[in-house]
């Protein structure tokens, strides 16, 4: 069966009021260090498209990278615990 971890970027990261932004990433036969450099990319890809109409761009793209992956390591810790414990 196929693993998948959404990645979501928290909202009051770029504190923008509708934010819709969400990318899967296959988690299944790969190492942490791959999960993680896929999920970083896939951070901030969403984060770009975020931060789109942002005064501080780079300072809400920082905030919002910060959030995104925080929160996509918490969820794969909590979804797949075998591959965060690598």
């Amino acid at each position: 069966m196929m693993k998948i971890i959404a990645v979501a970027a928290l909202a009051a990261a770029v504190a923008a009021p509708a934010f819709a932004g969400d990318i899967r990433v296959s988690v299944a036969g790969k190492s942490r260090a791959q999960v993680e450099a896929e999920l970083n990319a896939a951070v901030r890809r969403v984060c770009l498209r975020e931060i789109e109409g942002q005064t501080l761009k780079l300072d809400a793209f920082g905030r919002c990278v910060d959030a995104g992956r925080d929160a996509a390591l918490a969820q794969l810790e909590r979804t797949s615990p075998r591959l965060a414990a690598r």
